[in-house]
């Protein structure tokens, strides 16, 4: 599961490209059957304001490597999307893809 998890971030890092983002990052913490992965998005304001909030980070993560948690978040602490029991990997591009599909409005409520 921890190798789809990865791959699938690294998909949704290709699919990132149309969006005003300064850096991607992909963090892969594991150990034995813990395991935290990080998708990290800093965003670029154009417009060159100082952002107080420029991060946007999904994290999925599991203490057995069968149940996952995850979740879909800011810099602020705001939690956007919140999926605690993940158990297979249906369910892990289902979240991912709502994350997506959910960019543009956390994007645009970071950068006002």
């Amino acid at each position: 599961m921890n190798a789809f998890i990865f791959n699938e971030l690294c998909e949704l890092k290709r699919n990132c490209d149309k969006y005003a983002i300064k850096s991607i990052s992909i963090e892969v913490k594991y150990t034995g059957m813990v395991s935290r992965f990080y998708f990290s998005i800093l965003l670029d304001d154009r417009s060159g304001d100082e952002i107080e909030n420029d991060e946007v980070v999904i994290e999925i993560s599991s203490n057995d490597g069968i149940h996952f948690h995850a979740d879909l978040s800011d810099s602020s602490g705001y939690v956007y999307i919140d999926n605690e029991n993940i158990t297979d990997k249906k369910d892990i591009s289902s979240f991912l893809e709502k994350a997506e599909s959910q960019f543009t409005h956390v994007f645009q409520k970071l950068l006002k």
